[in-house]
């Protein structure tokens, strides 16, 4: 059984010889097949991208509004309190493993603020909005529908407006 998986996923091969096929068939768009349920890698590639994307550019955003602000703060006030504060948490955030600071991150925005989903990209019951480009927040201002695409709880907080 060994050998016949080393033949199947071409591990009797040398490794140099696998990376040029493997570069070969990535760059004509064949990533292989998933070990988990066997179907084209690129099936679900296409299928999660966009999420992908968009939490990297909700990152960026997140870092660019509060990071430049707090970073500026600190060299005007070089020194004084306001820098001793920032200065050790930023160390502080940017040394923390990653894992960590997302579980932080959702137990603060879901379980004691209710403005984010944990789950998935939206809470239940909200209805995605027509796939266009299959990122929500552009499909969603696309559509017209950003204020339906807001969870209940943020609704509540905004005075009810829908």
């Amino acid at each position: 059984m060994i050998a016949h998986a080393r033949d199947r996923l071409g591990l009797d091969r040398p490794m140099a010889i696998r990376y040029v096929l493997y570069m070969r068939n990535a760059l004509a768009g064949d990533f292989g097949r998933s070990m988990v349920n066997n179907k084209p890698v690129s099936e679900d590639l296409r299928k999660f991208w966009p999420a992908s994307v968009e939490l990297a550019l909700a990152a960026i955003a997140i870092s660019a509004i509060v990071g430049v602000p707090l970073g500026v703060l600190s060299a005007i006030r070089a020194g004084r309190w306001l820098d001793r504060l920032i200065t050790p948490g930023s160390v502080f955030l940017g040394s923390m493993p990653i894992f960590w600071l997302g579980l932080m991150t959702v137990l603060v925005f879901y379980r004691q603020l209710d403005l984010l989903p944990a789950g998935g990209r939206l809470a239940v019951g909200v209805v995605p909005p027509p796939t266009i480009t299959g990122l929500y927040l552009v499909d969603a201002l696309l559509a017209h529908r950003l204020k339906s695409g807001t969870s209940a709880s943020v609704n509540r907080r905004i005075g009810g407006m829908r």
